[in-house]
């Protein structure tokens, strides 16, 4: 019984795990698609909520979570035409969930440890790329 138990939870962590990471592919082609139109001049990156907006994500990623994940949209506050981040965290911090982030160069990255993201989408030293 016990093994039946963490086999049906270590299936339910990887679609969590699973599901986060189809939301990051999914951002991170809607911030192509959404830099792609000049807005008030300037081609940039945009918010989750911009995102949703302009119809390039489902309005249910609006609210910022899934699957057990909070995700945190973050165009460059200083170059928001060259740089994005976001990141995928567990909405329990006491849970086995990875985290995860992608940015601007379409590289997805598992980031160790618990640490809150960096500021001005730059992802910690030990963020691991893969994919």
């Amino acid at each position: 019984m016990v093994v039946g138990l963490q086999e049906l939870h270590e299936r339910r962590q990887q679609a969590q795990e699973s599901s986060a990471l189809r939301a990051l592919h999914e951002i991170r082609e809607a911030q192509a698609s959404f830099r792609e139109e000049e807005r008030a001049g300037l081609r940039r990156y945009g918010s989750l909520e911009e995102l949703v907006d302009a119809g390039l994500l489902d309005e249910a990623l609006r609210a910022g979570s899934r699957a057990g994940y909070g995700f945190e949209v973050h165009p460059s506050p200083t170059t928001p035409e060259f740089l994005w981040c976001v990141y995928a965290i567990p909405l329990d911090p006491d849970s086995e969930l990875r985290r995860y982030a992608t940015n601007h160069a379409q590289t997805s990255y598992l980031l160790p440890g618990a640490g809150a993201p960096k500021a001005g989408c730059l992802l910690p030293e030990s963020a691991v790329p893969f994919g």
